[in-house]
């Protein structure tokens, strides 16, 4: 991810709270603050472990688990957190000076290079992960020096290198094929109790040689119903809710006197994709005429009224975005379309979703997909067997949602590479041979303005050929007890609470 004036540094922290906060809440009978939280959340995952589950939901639990070689800062800047400094000896090397003496697992083992190079390494065999290490040859270490040797100039390997979780070799070993199921970091919360897909409790880990947070426990429920979601914090049975989605939910949540409620604007965003390596969606024309069958504005009705239309991958947030036009609105045009790539009576597919949150948005593109010609299935599955017949390019269309990395060139990438077929990053298992030589450009750029021209001109190229069905860009109310104060807000769609407290 960035480091010096060679890279472009969006700002990624929106919102620290601070004494705009009033009010008290203590528990019943405790002479202080309350130490305790409850979250309710949109989602959680059949894993822990952020490398195999990279929702935001889990990313950013995993921010109060694990520590990463580099993180941002309060003013949006890469910064050394395990690695206490790093150079470019060439273009092709990166060298980070590891500072391990301060940091130890919270199962009381100490951190040794071993377990960095372990953490790094397995994001090879990690088809949601393996994108971090993209392009990395060989990973060594002499003495407190951690080399990274890279097959071509990357730019992009520190914005990378934030996401990476720095966990115990002992620990995952030991767990074997249950290793998704314990987080082991050297951060200030350890992991107590995990119901895959439904609960997360953490307590602070008082061993840990720095940090103590105010906050003792913090409890995460899933919970999938936004309705009910907003009612727990409406009612106090949660402190924290990542996503109230509802038009009427969200203008009750800002009107509440006991809620403090933000909108935030994120790098997320909603598509629909299609795998280009199937027929009917081999057929460039096919791909095309579903361009006119996404009607985005009724869609960012039916979910919250808060995100903004999308017109390609990358976030309207980044400069590197492009105004690249696409079809509008037009069931007609695309039941034309179809007719010249000779499917004049339409065709039968099906549609995937990982949660009930997509039904609505799925049974909608269903209606608007037969006006088409287009006769959809729907299909729900669990996420952990979604990724998996996804890797194996079993889907057909899918619904989903991502979240670019600031830097727009890693992003463009992962979308469009054949390296990440699946859930890597690639769901339409598509790219373009003009793309990529192009990314590989971009990912060489000596300085942003050629970085951002290189990545606009790439949007326009897969603008009519693209497998993606950009469908808005994302904004998430979020919405706290008011008298949470400390807790820290992020574009990437995470949120952190170790520096939160209670008044």
């Amino acid at each position: 991810m960035k480091k010096t004036g060679l890279f472009f540094v969006l700002p990624l922290v929106l919102l620290i709270s601070g004494a705009a906060f009033a009010g008290g809440r203590a528990d019943s009978g405790s002479a202080g603050p309350k130490d305790t939280m409850v979250a309710g959340l949109s989602q959680l995952s059949t894993a822990i472990d952020p490398m195999l589950a990279n929702f935001s939901s889990v990313s950013s639990i995993g921010k109060h688990i694990y520590n990463t070689l580099l993180t941002y800062d309060d003013n949006n800047r890469v910064v050394g957190q395990i690695a206490a400094a790093w150079s470019r000896p060439d273009n092709l090397t990166w060298e980070f000076t590891v500072n391990t003496a301060s940091y130890k697992f919270q199962t009381g083992d100490p951190l040794t290079m071993e377990d960095i190079i372990f953490s790094l390494e397995r994001c090879h065999a990690i088809p949601q992960a393996m994108d971090y290490v993209a392009g990395v040859t060989s990973i060594r270490a002499e003495g407190n020096k951690l080399i990274l040797k890279t097959e071509a100039p990357n730019n992009g390997l520190l914005y990378k290198l934030t996401s990476v979780v720095i966990t115990s070799k002992k620990a995952v070993e030991a767990a074997g094929d249950n290793w998704g199921q314990i987080a082991v970091g050297t951060g200030p919360y350890k992991l107590v109790s995990f119901i895959p897909s439904n609960e997360v409790i953490l307590e602070r880990w008082d061993g840990h040689p720095s940090l103590k947070p105010a906050i003792r426990k913090i409890t995460f429920r899933a919970i999938n119903d936004p309705t009910s979601r907003y009612i727990g914090i409406e009612n106090g049975e949660f402190d924290f809710v990542d996503q109230v989605t509802g038009i009427g939910d969200i203008r009750r949540a800002r009107s509440n006197a006991k809620l403090n409620a933000e909108i935030v604007k994120t790098l997320g965003m909603r598509f629909m994709a299609v795998n280009a390596s199937r027929a009917p969606f081999d057929n460039p024309l096919v791909r095309e005429a579903l361009q006119y069958t996404i009607d985005r504005a009724s869609i960012i009705s039916l979910v919250n009224g808060i995100d903004e239309p999308a017109n390609t991958m990358i976030s309207g947030a980044l400069p590197a975005h492009s105004d690249v036009q696409i079809g509008a609105f037009d069931p007609a045009r695309a039941k034309q379309l179809l007719a010249q790539a000779g499917y004049p009576n339409g065709f039968r597919t099906s549609l995937w979703i990982y949660s009930d949150a997509w039904k609505t948005i799925a049974e909608m593109m269903q209606a608007v997909l037969a006006q088409a010609g287009i006769t959809v299935t729907i299909e729900q599955y669990q996420i952990g067997a979604f990724f998996e017949l996804l890797d194996a390019g079993e889907h057909m269309m899918l619904l989903g949602s991502q979240t670019a990395e600031p830097y727009a060139v890693t992003s463009l990438e992962m979308y469009y590479s054949s390296d990440f077929f699946g859930s890597s990053g690639n769901f339409g298992f598509y790219t373009n041979p003009q793309a990529m030589d192009l990314i590989l450009r971009a990912l060489a750029a000596t300085n942003p303005e050629e970085e951002i021209r290189l990545s606009k001109q790439i949007q326009e190229v897969v603008a009519k050929d693209s497998p993606y069905y950009p469908i808005s860009y994302t904004a998430d109310c979020r919405v706290v007890v008011k008298n949470l104060k400390g807790y820290k807000y992020y574009i990437n769609s995470q949120w952190y609470f170790g520096d939160a407290y209670f008044e």
